[in-house]
């Protein structure tokens, strides 16, 4: 990932959709570091992290779905990341609308982010790769709106 805007090389999970979900979610909080980085308008930036807030809880809820559907045995650990990653979040969306968050505030997220896909994703992609090649398996309520 050079700049946050192409998703691939030592962040790859295997899954296609996963990628694309991680994709998205740094494509978005690139944005708001580099509105912080800038001093844009608090609203804007905030808009921003409640966005990219809200495509991370529809990731963790897919991959959730999928490790259970798959059997996963560190579904525990993995579900519980989410939730801390989830109160970060949380507390990052906070700082942001209060104005008491900087570029570094972000760009600590986006490392905890990657540390979960390292920690977790990688792992367990192995086994959602496996329901995902079930015939009967419909994914369609995860689908892009626009794609």
């Amino acid at each position: 990932m050079s700049d946050g805007r192409k998703y691939n090389g030592p962040l790859d999970t295997g899954v296609g959709t996963l990628n694309d979900d991680h994709s998205k979610i740094f494509v978005v909080l690139n944005e708001v570091r580099h509105g912080l980085e800038k001093n844009e308008p608090t609203p804007d930036i905030a808009s921003g992290a409640v966005f990219a807030r809200e495509l991370f809880s529809l990731h963790c809820a897919k991959e959730e779905y999928l490790m259970k559907e798959a059997g996963y045995a560190n579904f525990d650990a993995a579900a519980k990341d989410h939730r801390k990653l989830s109160e970060i979040f949380d507390k990052f969306i906070e700082d942001v609308a209060s104005g008491a968050a900087d570029e570094r505030n972000a760009a600590d997220l986006i490392l905890a982010i990657v540390e979960h896909i390292r920690t977790f994703d990688r792992d367990y992609a192995k086994s959602i790769n496996a329901v995902l090649t079930v015939p009967h398996l419909e994914l369609t309520m995860f689908r892009d709106v626009d794609g």
